[in-house]
């Protein structure tokens, strides 16, 4: 008995693990408290200017990411090409061209004929045909293709016919605020280059809608954005090619058994043209010199040159070999592949296939693989 009541005892005299909290923890909430409160009493009494100044920043990149891609890097540890960029070859003119193909249905242009201005869709062009009797159309397969045009949206606005920023500001110039939103869109033309915009700059004038207004109070929560009117949303140097001098390194599957001579190589892209009167279609007059393989080689360094007023939009582009310069080519059913080790252009097999590669702006030597049936 007296043991039970040992027991007893000293079972209620022992200190509970879990009895309360220690000073030092209770310090520690409530020092978290004070801060979250501080948090909500500045976010009311900014009467929102903290959130709308927070999406505006978000807004202006998911513009940005429409025009260059969402970024990310292929198999290679490449960046990958996508974008308005990418497919259209030039920055866009207007917002709005990131989120419809007809931004203004009733726009012409002023060609002999007027003729509608809308983005040209994405489509697959000719880059030639393997003979004179080939129709690409009822037989694509016998043609090789280069595709370009507009394939988007490329800026997701969750079903709004808009795109404003954080403040929902807008443009009291109608025609403007119809393409870009209350966003203040400024290009940067350079007259005689192609392409002819080279930089573009998108800034939110932020509360109030007035330039520097939040700066001069000193609230950043209502400063324009970017704050720096020079900061450029794309600038040429991410989405141009302005190296002079390309040089291509080729290789072929197989050694040549003559000396190859007479042969060019082309270089084929697609650009569009917003004002053009022609149709749209691939740019295809960069060609090389002439050059020579030598009998048993596999391999020769070949360079284009860029003409000083034109740089070449990141994107998909196709390298071909013919066997005579293209320029002088009457139509693509008159072009001559080079098919054949011994230099003879047959242009009725289906191996020597276009090379394709991605284009950056940072890209001035391009291995080029040529296979020979």
């Amino acid at each position: 008995m007296s043991n039970l009541k040992h027991h007893t005892r000293a079972t209620i005299l022992r200190p509970h693990p879990h009895a309360g909290f220690t000073l030092l923890e209770i310090l520690v909430v409530i020092g978290l408290l004070s801060i979250l409160a501080l948090g909500m009493a500045t976010m009311l009494e900014d009467d929102g200017n903290w959130q709308r100044a927070q999406e505006t920043p978000r807004r202006w990149d998911a513009i940005r990411k429409a025009i260059l891609g969402q970024g990310g890097l292929d198999a290679t540890g490449n960046p990958i090409l996508s974008g308005f960029v990418a497919d259209m070859g030039r920055l866009p003119l207007n917002i709005k061209e990131l989120m419809v193909e007809d931004v203004d249905p009733t726009s012409v242009i002023a060609c002999p004929t007027p003729k509608p201005n809308p983005q040209p869709a994405w489509a697959d062009f000719v880059i030639y045909q393997k003979t004179a009797a080939t129709n690409c159309t009822v037989a694509p397969e016998n043609c090789y293709w280069l595709g370009g045009g507009w394939r988007g949206p490329y800026l997701y606005t969750g079903g709004s016919a808009d795109f404003r920023d954080g403040w929902e500001n807008v443009d009291g110039d109608a025609n403007a605020d119809e393409v870009n939103f209350g966003w203040q869109l400024t290009p940067t033309v350079i007259s005689g280059f192609t392409p002819n915009i080279t930089d573009i700059f998108v800034q939110s004038f932020g509360y109030g809608n007035e330039v520097g207004l939040g700066a001069s109070t000193n609230d950043t929560n209502r400063a324009d954005y970017p704050a720096d009117s020079n900061l450029a949303m794309v600038n040429e140097n991410e989405w141009l090619n302005t190296n002079p001098i390309l040089q291509f390194n080729l290789q072929l599957n197989k050694p040549v058994t003559a000396n190859i001579s007479g042969l060019y190589l082309g270089l084929y892209y697609f650009q569009d043209d917003a004002n053009s009167c022609t149709a749209a279609g691939l740019t295809d007059d960069l060609i090389s010199t002439e050059f020579t393989i030598p009998n048993g080689n596999r391999t020769a360094t070949v360079s284009i040159s860029l003409p000083s007023d034109r740089g070449l939009p990141a994107g998909r582009y196709a390298a071909v070999i013919f066997c005579s310069d293209p320029n002088l080519a009457a139509s693509t059913s008159a072009l001559q592949v080079f098919d054949d080790e011994s230099g003879a252009c047959i242009d009725f097999n289906n191996n020597s296939f276009p090379f394709y590669f991605d284009l950056r702006p940072s890209t001035n030597m391009i291995n080029v693989q040529w296979n020979l049936p």
